[in-house]
């Protein structure tokens, strides 16, 4: 392989990471944190919540907080913003202002909220009854 070929090798290579990597990145757009399975991670975590302007909860209707949740969070244009497959019990987020669809799925039952998220902090609440959610 000559130089030229190797240089051209070399750029195509680091072209198609580039292009991967900003695939990845737009895909996930958000900076979150989730857990509180236990009341020490959860009072962790609520130390950090005002850095967070969309603050969800996932729980049986009952009040037993639920995790295992699949999220899925878009934008006014239908882009994924934020997706996480096992989710909660509490999911802090840190978004641009704006319009977002909200859909949280446990083992199936879909849950779909709409929010709009400024500066401040947003909450929103799921709630399952407890005959649809899987034993624990």
């Amino acid at each position: 392989m000559n130089s030229y070929t190797y240089r051209y090798a070399a750029r195509a290579a680091l072209a198609a990471v580039l292009t991967l990597s900003s695939a990845l990145a737009s895909a996930q757009e958000a900076e979150y944190l989730t857990g509180g399975v236990g009341s020490e991670q959860r009072e962790e975590m609520k130390t950090q919540r005002d850095q967070y302007n969309l603050l969800l909860t996932f729980a049986d209707r009952d009040g037993e907080l639920r995790a295992g949740v699949a999220l899925t969070v878009r934008d006014r244009q239908g882009r994924t913003v934020l997706e996480v497959p096992d989710a909660g019990p509490l999911v802090y987020a840190k978004l641009p202002p704006g319009s977002y669809r909200i859909v949280a799925s446990v083992d199936g039952r879909q849950q779909v909220r709409s929010a709009n998220v400024g500066r401040g902090p947003r909450e929103v609440s799921f709630h399952w009854a407890p005959e649809m959610a899987s034993a624990r």
